[in-house]
């Protein structure tokens, strides 16, 4: 028996994005009760997009896998692609899935801050080169404009939309019937949509153990009035798993 037996744990990310934590938690002795907070749309009919791939660039930034599927996507429509670009992957998954797109990736961040990335290409001395980052419509445009500091010409391109899914009344009603035992949240996004659903002021969570995929996504959750007693070593839902077992072990 693991740490999570007979414990039921929410997972609140894309359902494209839950089954490896679904089978971790399984693994853990625990039952995942998926709950999709976030809905993914690839941005495949976006012209800026497939202007943006057709151009040729000395790399791709990817902070997400699914800036590298609307990548690849869009590009298998190009008549006549040019060579294909080296990628920079923030994650471990992310650059496996450039992998099998059969992108060559150099450069693979485990932390997704502009900073870790600006480093990155600072250090190998790739200024002055271009760049096209691929990313979703609530991410920031730090990245771009601390590239454009070392005289990279970038092009910064939205490939797919996070909008808020449809099941926060029915995560809500199953924390009120005391099914869940733990309930995960994997972006400061996911945590906006809850806490827009019901009011948070006055809810009883004292049944139900909350955690964070990383410090950032728990202060969101404290700013909305949610409590937080767990939170990933690293940013990944697979710590954050781990991270949950230990709290229950």
């Amino acid at each position: 028996m693991g740490p999570l037996f007979g414990k039921v744990v929410a997972i609140t990310r894309p359902l494209s994005q839950s089954e490896e934590m679904v089978q971790q938690i399984r693994d853990l002795g625990g039952q995942a009760n998926c709950y999709p907070l976030l809905d993914i749309h690839l941005r495949t009919h976006d012209p800026k997009l497939y202007e943006a791939v057709s151009r040729p660039v000395d790399f791709v930034i990817f902070t997400s896998v699914n800036g590298v599927r609307a990548y690849l996507d869009a590009r298998e429509k190009l008549i006549n692609p040019f060579p294909m670009p080296k990628a920079i992957c923030v994650g471990e998954k992310t650059a496996k899935i450039a992998k099998k797109g059969q992108m060559t990736v150099v450069g693979t961040p485990s932390r997704y801050a502009a900073q870790y990335l600006v480093d990155l290409v600072r250090e190998n001395g790739w200024h002055d080169r271009r760049v096209l980052i691929v990313r979703g419509n609530l991410a920031d445009t730090l990245l771009a404009s601390e590239l454009r500091a070392l005289n990279c010409d970038v092009m910064d391109c939205i490939g797919y939309d996070t909008v808020p899914g449809k099941e926060a009344a029915h995560l809500w009603g199953d924390i009120e019937l005391g099914i869940l035992d733990a309930v995960t949240f994997l972006s400061g996004s996911a945590v906006e949509v809850f806490a827009r659903e019901k009011p948070i002021e006055g809810a009883n969570f004292n049944h139900v153990v909350f955690g964070a995929v990383g410090p950032n996504t728990r202060d969101v959750m404290l700013q909305q009035g949610l409590p937080c007693q767990v939170v990933a070593k690293n940013a990944t839902g697979a710590d954050l798993m781990i991270a949950l077992g230990r709290h229950f072990a």
